[in-house]
């Protein structure tokens, strides 16, 4: 017998790491030996036929637990991968969409307390000391004593005209603090600025409506809640202008190339 299909018990480890990785449920281990078989879902031949039914299965399940449109589920290869493709993928898209394709045009808003999925992207296209970026500039939100972000301080004096991008985790993965993105996503949608959530420690542990949170993308992972490793999935609306980096195939509407994972 595995270790997957031990049943714990009282002598067990205590396992303490749940908010790095959860142990993966019985119920995600039974669907995964279910299709563990799937070929190419992009294939035209009967099996490819069948994984592709798989497959829109679990997007229309996701979409309907995390209050989206089956279209708007991208699946990637973590939560990493879907920051990466929304941030980068945002900010080119929206200085394109404005007219400003060159450098020059644009600022990220984001904080200091966000994961390093997030943290080294903005500062990839901001620059640093190795590295010039690609002429975005930071705006900073303000964080309190708590490790909550100051959203309505810094909205007070935000000046949307220079924004290309805002950027909040919803859930912090060290102290497990619960970001204010609600006014964040409001303020955003209001002004047509992109706003994107990283929500991977939130997901699964706070109700997540994100037709109503009005965010243009949401990261999510599913070895946060249960799920295996290695697998990701980027809420984007329809109409959210992300330029993204990953290029090849076209599938999952253009945003994450590869041949996609029906086991996971």
């Amino acid at each position: 017998m595995s270790q997957l299909e031990r049943t714990p018990t009282r002598s067990d480890r205590l396992y303490l790491d749940n908010a790095a990785t959860q142990r993966l449920r019985p119920e995600a281990w039974e669907a995964m030996e279910q299709v563990a078989g799937a070929l190419n879902p992009a294939g035209q031949y009967a099996s490819g036929r069948a994984a592709r039914r798989h497959l829109e299965e679990a997007r229309e399940q996701i979409a309907e637990l995390l209050g989206a449109d089956p279209v708007e589920v991208v699946f990637t290869g973590s939560g990493t991968e879907a920051n990466n493709i929304a941030i980068q993928g945002l900010a080119f898209g929206s200085r394109a969409r404005s007219g400003g394709a060159n450098e020059g045009a644009g600022s990220i808003a984001s904080s200091d307390i966000e994961h390093p999925a997030v943290l080294e992207s903005v500062q990839w296209l901001t620059g640093t000391t190795k590295h010039p970026g690609f002429g975005f500039r930071r705006v900073l939100l303000p964080v309190d004593e708590r490790g909550r972000v100051r959203a309505e301080e810094w909205l007070a004096g935000a000046d949307p005209t220079t924004l290309s991008l805002i950027t909040c985790m919803w859930a912090n993965n060290e102290t497990g603090a619960i970001q204010p993105i609600e006014p964040l996503a409001e303020f955003a949608r209001q002004q047509g600025i992109p706003f994107h959530t990283d929500a991977v420690q939130a997901v699964g542990h706070v109700p997540a409506d994100f037709r109503s949170l009005g965010a243009a993308t949401l990261a999510a992972s599913a070895h946060k809640f249960g799920g295996p490793t290695s697998v990701g999935l980027l809420l984007a609306r329809r109409d959210a202008p992300i330029l993204s980096p990953v290029r090849g195939g076209g599938q999952e509407r253009g945003l994450r190339s590869g041949t996609v994972n029906v086991v996971g």
